[in-house]
């Protein structure tokens, strides 16, 4: 009985590379970053399965009847959320005055740094010239 060698396509040797290699570097990965290693099969595919928010949030497209009644309890509870959301708009206002006045003490640090960077620029070039 002869028997014949198996010959393997370039193809079929990419496929056996990808099937070796890509768990490897998958593990390799998890394992540099630290995170817990999956102990079953299972727990590999359920990270690569979309997350159950997301497919229920496509699922459930409303009507747009559906959508004003949710625009009218909206409207309705933000009555007694009313003041909260002032003391929050006082409170942001405040951050925001001191970001501006963060921003505009910064603009002008950056402008005198740039002010001083021409002098010494100018004081290299007189320094060169006076060299030669």
């Amino acid at each position: 009985m002869a028997r014949r060698r198996l010959r393997l396509t370039g193809f079929t040797r990419f496929l056996l590379f990808l099937m070796i290699i890509t768990p490897m570097a998958y593990f390799g990965v998890l394992y540099s970053k630290g995170e817990k290693m999956p102990t079953s099969i299972e727990e590999v595919w359920e990270t690569f399965r979309p997350k159950e928010k997301a497919i229920q949030q496509k699922e459930a497209k409303a009507t747009p009847a559906e959508n004003s009644n949710l625009n009218e309890n909206t409207n309705a509870n933000s009555g007694l959320d009313n003041s909260k959301s002032n003391v929050d708009c006082s409170e942001l206002e405040e951050e925001i005055k001191d970001l501006e006045e963060r921003y505009l003490r910064k603009s002008n640090k950056v402008d005198d740094l740039e002010a001083e960077i021409e002098g010494l620029k100018k004081q290299i070039d007189i320094m060169q010239k006076d060299s030669e």
